[in-house]
């Protein structure tokens, strides 16, 4: 009856072993794919980026019909996104301004030295240096803008940030790669033990290598495909979910390379699985016995 209760205990640890060892590998190749879909959609990254770069016009004093009619010559350009078009008038720029500054900053007895503003963005294929020196210069042809301005700040950031983030990234990749073989390999390790006993009495009766190592290797396999599914759904969800939160993202997402990355994930799950599972094979052997 103990015996019987030891190798239920025994089954279980196994198994939660297994399931751990699972959901941890899982994690790791979800960060895995998130990090080759950054370096796959870099040119896309920036791309989106410019696309969000605001464009500020501050105005002359205009009449509402003047300003009306100027916003619909600026939205009427093929540079500009269409319905990206914002105003902000001085008494909402200065709002803005307590908001940010406290209003302790701001004497509000003071003259509101702002100004109307129009603020818009364009295609990414018009945020080059020429073609968007161009474009400032037909806005500055036009009655009632007084200045142009282009906050260029996220490409600008990105770009100085992008060389030490992918290295931060791959340095964190390879700590969480380390953490998930070992995770993998000692459970392996622990599974072969329970084994070791009729893996003795199988060689001792010149049962060849294969006949016992294949069933191992496929439950390696087996174990590698369902971390892949998983860290595979979990790269789809974290995607999805960033294009709900942010639509303009869609349009940038090539599902070609989200492909690419799901093979990619596979093939580094089978390769530690398969990898982890040779290295305890090797090291179970009993001894006296070559595998």
């Amino acid at each position: 009856m103990s015996v019987d209760r030891d190798d239920t205990y025994s089954r279980f640890d196994e198994w939660l072993g297994i399931v751990l060892t699972v959901l941890t590998a899982s994690f790791f190749l979800w960060y895995i794919g998130i990090f080759t879909l950054l370096l796959l959609h870099n040119d896309q990254i920036v791309q989106f980026l410019k696309e969000r770069t605001p464009i500020v016009v501050e105005l002359d004093s205009l009449s509402p019909t003047q300003r009306e009619q100027l916003e619909q010559v600026i939205a009427a350009m093929p540079q500009v996104q269409e319905h990206s078009m914002r105003y902000v008038s001085r008494e909402e720029g200065m709002d803005i301004m307590r908001q940010s500054l406290g209003g302790d900053w701001i004497d509000s007895a003071i003259d509101n030295p702002l100004r109307d503003i129009l603020i818009f963005n364009l295609h990414s294929g018009y945020m080059h240096s020429d073609s968007l020196s161009a474009f400032i210069d037909e806005l500055r042809t036009l009655h009632g803008i007084h200045e142009v301005f282009v906050e260029s700040g996220y490409v600008d950031e990105y770009r100085q940030w992008r060389g030490r983030i992918q290295w931060l990234l791959l340095l964190m990749g390879g700590l969480i790669s380390l953490l998930a073989f070992g995770m993998i390999f000692n459970t392996l390790m622990w599974m072969l033990r329970t084994k070791q006993h009729p893996i003795r009495i199988m060689r001792l009766m010149g049962a060849s290598r294969e006949y016992f190592a294949v069933p191992f290797y496929r439950r390696a396999l087996k174990y590698a495909l369902v971390s892949a599914l998983l860290g595979i759904g979990l790269i789809l969800i974290t995607v999805f979910i960033l294009i709900v939160s942010l639509p303009q993202l869609g349009s940038h997402v090539y599902w070609s390379r989200v492909l690419e990355s799901a093979l990619f994930v596979t093939i580094i799950s089978v390769v530690l699985y398969i990898g982890a599972m040779h290295i305890a094979l090797r090291m179970q052997t009993p001894r006296g016995i070559k595998l």
